[in-house]
Order: structure tokens, then sequence, then C-alpha cells
């Protein structure tokens, strides 16, 4: 059920290029030489603004972002540069003539990153032994990092039940949803309301665990493959959260993806467990057992459904209203492969 690599258009639009080489520092037009094509993601590809440039000499990725933001791209940019330091398997920022942020217009900047080559996580053995190193070694890097200077956000909100009453009371008259999309939802109202109750009951278990770095968003699309080569992507995901949020998220992506099409029999179960104990191995965090992961798994997909209800109140559509369903299917999941983990 997903792309098996990443997925690009190319751009036809002779007067679009043009006006995209010419926002360009001419440190960048060196880099990649005479252009080939731009590219930009498909349709698939959902909520991205990356622009992929294609020369002669080298090929780069250019991220846009609104002007307002520029305090947030700054600490981006402080761990990017951490990321070059540490020499971690993530993207590489490239510095141009005008500096690491460069106009693209009035109310836009963008950065420009090395282009990594590579297929989507699928979920073979391979894989899960490879990319449970690089994630290791990408984590115990991370934590690392001092985060005083970056907005810390609650691992889950408040106001929760209010704000999945008032979008359910609104979800009958949005147009933003098929109708078999409102009913698979209102079809799951209970287990989203238990869940939240479950959640509620055990935040406190979090209490005296510290806010540090971490890559919180590792799913299949944010992991390229090339050969035995595992990097990371989606280095704005860098941020503070507590490490059973960060690690139970992306031990629930990566498994689900691995248990596609494979039985849950013994040696399998083991490659999973197999897996999670890769991703400690080199750690220093104390405690770790199954079941906290598997809380913070739900903590953060559960998240993730209510920040797309909030997006739909107040006369509001989100931008992540055609994952809905992906997010709810995922509290059945995660609970199914926490049973045969546990």
């Amino acid at each position: 059920d997903l792309l098996i690599n990443p997925s690009w258009k190319k751009i036809k639009d002779k007067s679009f290029n043009k006006k995209i080489i010419s926002k360009l520092p001419s440190s960048l037009i060196k880099y990649l030489g005479k252009v080939k094509s731009i590219s930009l993601p498909d349709a698939l590809e959902i909520n991205s603004n990356n622009i992929m440039i294609s020369g002669y000499k080298n090929t780069l990725i250019i991220k846009k972002f609104k002007k307002k933001h520029i305090k947030n791209l700054e600490n981006q940019i402080f761990i990017y540069n951490k990321i070059k330091e540490k020499k971690l398997p993530c993207p590489n920022i490239l510095n141009t003539n005008e500096g690491y942020l460069f106009k693209l217009e009035d109310n836009e900047i963008g950065i420009a990153l090395n282009f990594i080559d590579g297929k989507y996580f699928n979920g073979t053995k391979t894989q899960l032994k490879n990319t449970a190193i690089a994630i290791s070694t990408c984590m115990n890097e991370l934590k690392s990092i001092e985060c005083s200077n970056f907005k810390i956000n609650k691992i889950f909100p408040d106001n929760s039940s209010e704000i999945i009453e008032q979008f359910m009371i609104l979800l009958s008259s949005k147009k933003s949803f098929s109708d078999k999309e409102k009913l698979f939802i209102k079809k799951n109202y209970n287990k989203i309301i238990s869940i939240e109750y479950e959640i509620l009951k055990k935040l406190h278990i979090f209490d005296n665990i510290d806010f540090k770095m971490f890559h919180r968003d590792l799913h299949p699309h944010n992991i390229l493959i090339n050969k035995n080569k595992v990097s990371l992507i989606d280095v704005e995901s860098i941020l503070p959260t507590k490490w059973p949020i960060a690690y139970g998220f992306a031990i629930f992506k990566l498994l689900r993806q691995f248990c596609i099409g494979k039985e849950f029999n013994q040696k399998n179960i083991k490659l999973m467990h197999d897996f999670i104990d890769l991703l400690f191995l080199s750690s220093d965090i104390d405690g770790v057992n199954y079941k906290i992961l598997f809380i913070g798994a739900r903590i953060e997909i559960l998240r993730r459904i209510l920040v797309i209800m909030e997006g739909n109140l107040n006369n509001k559509i989100s931008p992540w209203n055609s994952v809905m369903g992906i997010q709810i299917r995922a509290l059945n999941e995660v609970e199914y492969i926490e049973s045969k983990l546990i």
C-alpha cells in the first residue's frame, strides 16, 4: 500500500523552469552544471514543497518555506550543521554564495540539499537490520543536541476531548470528507474515545522522561534505501520529544510495513524482536519495555488524528484530511502488532 520509489513529475513548462533557475544562487548553478530537468513531487507525495533540479554535474533538492517561518529555519540549519558535523545518515544542506537561506519569492525562501537516490523502505529482512542500525546511530547522536532554543510542545493536547467532540458535531456538514469517509470516522468513534481514555490514564508515566531531540516521523517514506545504505530524510521532523514517542512511532510504522504479506510465525516475530533490540543496542536509555513503546505509538497516532480534527474546526480545512483514514486504521493496527510481540 506504499509507493516503492519517490515519485517525481518533470515540468515541461519552459517559463516555469526558467523562473526557478533565475532564483537560484550562482554557486548552486555552478554545482548543478547545465540544468537537465526540474521536477515536482507527484500528486501521491502528500504536502511536499520540494523541487528536484537535475544538472549534468549534480542533482539537488530545493525545499521551500514561507518567510514567516525563518526562526524555525534557523533552528533547522543548526540541526543540518550538526548532521554534517556528526556524519549522520541524513541529507546535507548546501551552503551558497547567499548563505544557507536564499530568496525565492517575496514571501518565500529556500534551502538546498544534496539529492539522495534510493527506494523507500519496504520491509525486507536486510532492510530491517540496516535500518535499525541507521536509526540507532542517528537517534543516539541527536539526543545529545541542546534543544532549549526549540519550541517544546506537549506530547498530547490538554483539550483532546473538546477537539473530538467539536469535530464530531461538525463532521456531517464537512464537504471536505466523502460520505464513505464520514461513515468510517463515525464507526471508529468509540475506538478513538477508548484510546484517548487509555492515554489520559497513562500520560503520567512520561512525566519523568526528558524532552530530547529525536526524529519523530520515521515512517517508510522518510527512509531511503540504496543497496545497503540507509538514509533518514525529512530533517524538519527532528524536534524535541520524548524517546518512547519517537521510537514507538517508528517501530510501529516500520514493523507494520515489514508485516505486509507475511505470516506471524516464530521466525518473523523473532525478526521483529531483533529489530527493536538493535534500535536500543548502543543506547543509554534505561527502562525500555515494549508496553511504553506501544503507548508512545498510540499517543503519536492519536495526536495526529487530533491535529487533523482541529484543523477542520472554525470553518477550516486541514491539509491532512486525506490521511485521516490511515491514522484511524493505525489505532487498530498498532494493537494487533503489539499483541503479537508481547
